[in-house]
């Protein structure tokens, strides 16, 4: 979760500004290094089009909720559940 918070503030920080956009770093994971690419293709190709825009995916919000429930989890269990250990 605190290797992606630079990226997802990068992202934020641009907008509407593709090119900015395609400025930011990418995640290390090859997964979701190409979901945020498809991401960004889903959101150049929309030119505009709000309802196109909205209907592309959203991976750091979707991880972020996933983080808040991790953080949660941590705090309850004193520690990372081990299926979520190669994630950080």
């Amino acid at each position: 979760c605190e290797k992606m918070k630079p990226l997802a503030e990068c992202h934020k920080k641009c907008g509407h500004d593709h090119a900015c956009h395609q400025q930011c770093p990418l995640p290390e994971c090859n997964k979701m290094r190409q979901e945020v690419e498809g991401t960004l293709q889903c959101h150049e190709k929309c030119a505009g089009d709000a309802a196109c825009h909205h209907a592309c995916p959203h991976p750091f919000e979707r991880l972020r909720s996933k983080c808040e429930a991790l953080r949660g989890r941590r705090e309850v269990q004193g520690g990372l559940p081990k299926q979520w250990e190669h994630h950080h």
